[in-house]
């Protein structure tokens, strides 16, 4: 584990979790048409199917990433959003209807991640400079 040593330490701690495979990274590789990131990567063979204590409420698991983006557009059209996704943005959380996360394919093996809520300004906004410190603010919020 490169990225999240912490999460594989504890993972009992976490509740039911179930990890995705290779053929499930694979799938959705040939599906966006580009490689995923290392850490996303690793996130996922962890607990890409189902999350445990992580993300109740918050939709990130791999049932669910081929919607995304279509929610996600849904949300800039709703608010007559100044912003576009790229094929190169990579959504992989959708939360209530209202705010996303996403990532640029490409840019690194960790990488940043950017926010929209409708509720706030319309902007992308960099939240986490890093994927894996997104996952350890979660988890640091989940067992505290």
């Amino acid at each position: 584990m490169k990225y999240f040593p912490f999460l594989q330490a504890s993972i009992e701690k976490l509740g039911e979790i179930i990890p995705c495979n290779d053929s499930d990274i694979v799938a959705i590789e040939k599906n966006i048409g580009f490689a995923l990131p290392e850490s996303y990567k690793e996130f996922l063979l962890l607990m890409g199917r189902k999350t445990g204590r992580l993300f109740q409420g918050t939709y990130v698991i791999y049932d669910n990433i081929p919607y995304f983006k279509e929610y996600a557009n849904k949300i800039l059209v709703r608010n007559n959003s100044k912003n576009i996704l790229t094929e190169k943005d990579f959504v992989f959380l959708y939360h209530h209807g209202y705010q996303f996360m996403f990532f640029k394919l490409g840019e690194n093996n960790d990488p940043k991640i950017y926010y929209y809520n409708e509720c706030g300004e319309d902007e992308f906004e960099i939240i986490y400079s890093s994927f894996s410190e997104f996952i350890n603010d979660v988890y640091l919020e989940t067992i505290n």
